[in-house]
């Protein structure tokens, strides 16, 4: 769907509202004990993430000639998956000192952050 959308406006418009939505999502988790907030938390969350998965490949591919897209495509997953993993990680730790809400909350910090070069890239 992102994909779709990212045709007609350009990958770097919906970049900020699909981290905005992920950051709204992770937020939500920190009302933990309302299964509406974890269902509605996770599913924005879901829907941010999954589209500025697509949209930062997007914005990659746009940014260099035919011919080094499996360069590209290498570096983008080797991030990606890297992330994830060290993401993971990380998440762990801190949810281990101070609980899965204040976890949550510093997760939705964290991706907010990345809002704001995001809507320095789409004005540009």
């Amino acid at each position: 769907m992102a994909g779709r959308y990212a045709d007609r406006v350009g990958p770097a418009k919906l970049l900020a509202p699909a981290l905005l939505f992920a950051a709204v999502g992770a937020g939500s988790l920190v009302f933990l004990p309302s299964p509406v907030a974890v269902l509605v938390g996770s599913t924005c969350f879901g829907i941010g993430f999954g589209a500025a998965q697509n949209l930062t490949l997007t914005l990659m591919y746009n940014r260099v000639d035919r011919s080094r897209y499996g360069q590209v495509s290498a570096l983008w997953n080797l991030a990606y998956d890297g992330g994830w993993g060290l993401g993971a990680i990380v998440f762990g730790l801190v949810v281990s000192g101070v609980g899965y809400p204040l976890a949550f909350a510093l997760a939705a910090g964290v991706v907010a952050l990345a809002v704001v070069p995001a809507v320095k890239a789409s004005l540009a």
